[in-house]
């Protein structure tokens, strides 16, 4: 029993001194952690110790400590820890021609979760000089869990770079500032890229958000511009895939994709169904709803055999994600047995987006009608008009079929604020499948909206060819973080329907076209679009229009 209890004892003192935690009880502490000794001395030269201590003032969340710690240029370390002391040891040798900077940010904490006041650098060499060369960037946004790759040209071929393979010769944490530096760095060129770096591995996987710089970054005499970047978003390039066919009826297939198609893809021409001697069905129409957009909905126009084998194929080549990828596959097949029992939907409206008595309708209206099945659009007739109750004036509407089942309606002019309309749908369609068919009519009565609570602005941009030979957008940001876009033509903008409320005002140049901010391609490797955040905040007023407003693009 003694030995027993002699062992308990030993075992417990074990446990109690591997793991040590900060005493508990008294006041709650809210001091910033510090660092209170480490070494190597900063700036040291001829480094040929393998082992560099840093000492912090109080317990650390370790894993914390590691996870915001980085050594640049990159070698591979092994970290222990002794107490508050925290070991770092190099594995390999060190470049005698490189100056090494251990960097610590500021998104660390100890036990009690407070963070450090600065980040620490702590620069040495293993050769006789101390490279003293820096970059200074900032993130135009809030940057959190974005980690800053910066490759160095000097060594090696822009082209070769591709940071899904090629590990960042530096890298650095990003806080909540957006501030970041690089520091110790040789004269010549780098390239950077900003990245939020899921997997933790140093390099570019297709999950992470990404975006580049402007250009590439020259250090010369030890200085380089002050670098501005914007974090990015994770890059989609693949068109949508066919992942799984449901069939829901023996006339009535569900087919899953991975993303929403273009509602130009949801045509029956890209589709087919066979049977496993190639014999070919008649599809009637092919369609989707906007609450499931990944999901396109089949409808045969007759029953196939229940218990039988068949196969559909789906053209994807033709087929556009709505950023406009297209799939690498260009046919994809998936076979499916049919359960017993055909369709048993008759042709319905599913929704229209404007309910009775609605109010603050916009004065362009748009409407949108959804049916449960396809339409036969050649064989159906619509008729929709928009009366003025006060003045009994009355407009017609357009009418377009967005897809095979969304119709669309929309004002060929402007209604008057504030006023009270009737809106009257006359219907007679007939189905895609032949079986089906829907004569109604719909009325409204809706209230149109007014300028109460929006306002507008207008002014100039000053800007050289230097800046942008392409097409200039202007990016009105609200406090809230929405985004309202707005064209420049000859140096001149105007944006009507904000919100009351601040604005700050940025401006980008569309090199590719495509009326976006583009962020830059990874590999094969392109710049992010050139952009600028204007000094200018914006206060808009209701019922206001703010006129000769100067955007000033500084180019320095």
């Amino acid at each position: 029993m003694k030995k027993f209890l002699i062992l308990f004892t030993l075992l417990t003192l074990l446990w109690s001194c591997a793991n040590i935690q900060a005493p508990s009880g008294g006041p709650q502490d809210t001091t910033p952690p510090e660092i209170v000794t480490y070494s190597p001395e900063n700036n040291s030269i001829n480094f040929e110790d393998k082992e560099i201590r840093i000492e912090f003032n109080k317990y650390m969340n370790k894993a914390k400590v590691i996870e915001n710690l980085s050594i640049s240029p990159m070698v591979e370390l092994d970290h222990s820890w002794s107490g508050k002391e925290l070991r770092i040891e190099i594995d390999g040798d060190l470049d005698t021609n490189l100056t090494y900077l251990i960097n610590l940010g500021t998104e660390y904490s100890d036990l009690h979760g407070n963070k450090p006041g600065a980040a620490f650098n702590l620069v040495f060499s293993a050769g006789s000089k101390i490279d003293s060369g820096m970059i200074h960037g900032k993130s135009s946004q809030e940057a959190n869990g974005y980690v800053a790759f910066l490759y160095n040209l000097n060594n090696k071929s822009g082209d070769t770079i591709n940071p899904a393979h090629t590990f960042p010769d530096y890298r650095v944490q990003l806080g909540t500032s957006g501030d970041f530096t690089f520091a110790a760095l040789k004269d010549g060129m780098y390239r950077l890229m900003l990245i939020k770096d899921e997997f933790k591995n140093n390099l570019y996987d297709p999950v992470d958000a990404y975006s580049a710089a402007l250009n590439d970054i020259e250090v010369l005499n030890s200085v380089s511009k002050p670098v501005a970047i914007r974090p990015g978003a994770v890059i989609d390039v693949q068109g949508p895939e066919l992942r799984e066919v449901y069939p829901e009826f023996s006339d009535f297939l569900v087919l899953t994709f991975d993303e929403q198609a273009t509602a130009k893809s949801l045509d029956k021409q890209y589709f087919s169904i066979s049977d496993t001697l190639g014999n070919p069905f008649e599809i009637a129409s092919v369609f989707n709803f906007p609450d499931e957009p990944n999901k396109v909905l089949v409808s045969m126009q007759q029953s196939l055999d229940t218990g039988k084998t068949y196969i559909v194929k789906a053209d994807i080549s033709v087929m556009s994600d709505t950023l406009g990828n297209k799939s690498i596959d260009s046919l994809v097949t998936k076979r499916f047995r049919t359960p017993l029992g055909n369709d048993p939907a008759g042709l319905t409206i599913l929704s229209f987006d404007v309910p009775d008595s609605a109010d603050n309708v916009p004065t362009m209206p748009v409407f949108r009608m959804v049916f449960n099945r396809g339409i036969n659009i050649d064989l159906s007739q619509v008729e929709s008009k928009i009366t003025n109750t006060t003045d009994s004036t009355t407009m017609e509407m357009k009418y377009s079929w967005k897809s095979a089942n969304i119709l669309e309606l929309t004002s060929t002019d402007t209604l008057q604020m504030r006023a009270d309309y009737d809106f009257n749908l006359s219907l007679k369609l007939k189905g895609s499948k032949s079986t089906h068919s829907l004569d109604t009519n719909v009325t409204r009565h809706f209230t149109s909206g007014g300028r109460k609570t929006v306002g507008s602005a207008s002014g100039t941009i000053d800007m050289s060819s230097n800046f942008c030979e392409s097409d200039v957008y202007l990016i009105f940001m609200s406090s809230n973080n929405v985004k309202y876009l707005t064209k420049v033509a000859d140096r001149k903008w105007s944006i009507k329907d904000l919100p009351e409320g601040e604005y700050t005002i940025e401006a980008f140049c569309d090199l590719d076209g495509n009326g976006a901010y583009s962020y830059g391609y990874p590999y094969p490797y392109a710049f992010s679009e050139p952009f600028v955040i204007f000094e200018n905040r914006v206060t808009i007023k209701a019922r206001w229009n703010i006129e000769d407003i100067n955007l000033k693009v500084n180019e320095d």
